[in-house]
This record gives structure tokens, sequence and C-alpha cells, in this order.
């Protein structure tokens, strides 16, 4: 691939990325949709579920893993997978700094009666 190439894909990529970001999320197949359990996070309606911070942590590890699986490989797909693996371990890793500064300010109103008890917040 020439470097034309690359910067024209390069510049797609971040359009697509932007365009995500001012979107949302995109639509998701009714097929993975059915794939998918039940709800994940931790709450009243769900108190066997995981914590937010626990998933994200989770998250950043399996993609550190993958990240280091094409560390090795130095074709311009690569690179790219590897620089947006990063950059999403980064948005990841804020995401949790943004959730355990929420279990702060909970933990000022009262101590975390788990998810079985009365809330700190809401209805």
């Amino acid at each position: 691939m020439s470097q034309t190439q690359h910067d024209a894909r390069q510049a797609t990529t971040e359009e697509h990325f932007d365009q995500y970001l001012r979107k949302g999320t995109p639509p998701v197949a009714a097929s993975e949709l059915a794939r998918r359990p039940g709800p994940i996070l931790m709450s009243r309606a769900n108190p066997d579920g995981a914590k937010l911070e626990d998933h994200l942590a989770q998250l950043i590890d399996e993609l550190r893993a993958k990240t280091a699986n094409v560390r090795g490989d130095a074709s311009p797909v690569a690179e790219i997978v590897a620089r947006h693996n990063v950059q999403i371990m980064d948005l990841l890793a804020a995401a949790r700094v943004l959730q355990l500064g929420t279990i702060e300010a909970l933990a000022q109103v009262a101590p975390d009666p788990g998810p079985r008890g009365t809330p700190r917040v809401g209805v």
C-alpha cells in the first residue's frame, strides 16, 4: 500500500470515528441482539450483574492481550488496529476513572447498600 493510500484510509477511518461520536452507537443487527445475554450491569433489576468498573477493567485487559497479538505485525493494517486498540483502551480507562468518581460521590451520600438495598440517589 502506498503512503497516499495509507493516508486516505487513515482519513476515512478517522472520519468514520468522528461520525460515530456525533451519531452515537450505530444500529445493531437483530441477529446480534438475539445472541446477547440479558443485562450485564449490576442494578436493582439485575442484582447479579457485575459492576461497570469491573466490566471496563476486563475489557481493557482483553483488549491489551489482543493488541499484544498484533504488535509483531508491521503491516499497515496491524498498525491501525494496534493504534485504535490503544485509543479504545484510553477511552475505556477514562470511563473507568469517571465511574470510580461516581462511586466516591455516592459514598459521600451513604454506604453502598448493594443492588438489593435502598438507592442512594434516584427513585
